[in-house]
């Protein structure tokens, strides 16, 4: 997550004085971290725990997407695909949503990290 850029806003036609503080997430890099996340298998700090009550389908939708290369006129990328398409990722996206609305997490994970 970026540190926060202050972004001038209006709302019902009046200026907010001093705007609101916007933050962006590295959705790539979030992606990364809660996938090493879900590789830890051990019960520890780092362990992902989920409750029993949670379909198949969720976690096929966690896991729906993997790093794919692209190149494109000689210049490699790394981009997200989706493996299965019948799969939703909303399981992942509100996951990379979480990771951006967690100060605590994101202090820890910024350096890259995982503690």
């Amino acid at each position: 997550m970026s540190a926060p850029s202050a972004q001038e806003i209006s709302y019902r036609g009046r200026k907010v004085k001093g705007g609101i503080a916007l933050y962006t997430v590295g959705t790539d890099r979030a992606k990364e971290l809660i996938y090493a996340q879900l590789r830890v298998s051990e019960p520890g700090e780092r362990f992902v725990n989920f409750p029993n009550r949670l379909e198949a389908r969720y976690y096929s939708g966690l896991c729906s997407e993997v790093q794919m290369i692209h190149h494109r006129n000689g210049i490699a990328s790394v981009r997200w695909v989706e493996v299965a398409p019948v799969a939703s990722n909303e399981p992942l996206a509100c996951a990379v949503s979480a990771f951006g609305h967690s100060p605590t997490w994101c202090a820890r994970h910024r350096s890259g990290r995982l503690v």
